[in-house]
């Protein structure tokens, strides 16, 4: 999926379906990683993230203005031995958007 000039948010909460963002655990603006044409965005994860189990969703806004969510499921956040890199998230399950993410 060509994603040139898109911007995407990734937004990682405590519950499945949150009434509203007190419970929300972080959110994440993408970057595009090489070739728009590929489709490929990373999330920082910030570094004060506790390790668990959460929920998330991805909203795209395309080049026309339009928001909608791309894609939702589980998150999981992993803490490395290695303390360089403290933190991994992993999405849950299959993505339609190959969604890689890093940290920051």
């Amino acid at each position: 999926m060509p994603i040139d000039g898109c911007s995407f948010t990734l937004t990682v909460n405590e519950r499945a379906n949150p009434s509203d963002s007190e419970d929300e655990v972080f959110q994440s603006d993408g970057v595009i990683i090489g070739d728009p044409a590929a489709g490929r965005v990373a999330f920082p994860v910030p570094g004060t993230t506790d390790p668990g189990k959460y929920f998330f969703d991805i909203q795209m806004i395309d080049t026309q203005g339009y928001r909608r969510t791309i894609e939702k499921g589980g998150y999981r956040l992993f803490q490395d031995i290695t303390k360089s890199r403290r933190l991994k998230g992993t999405i849950l399950g299959t993505t339609t958007l190959a969604a890689d993410l890093m940290v920051v």
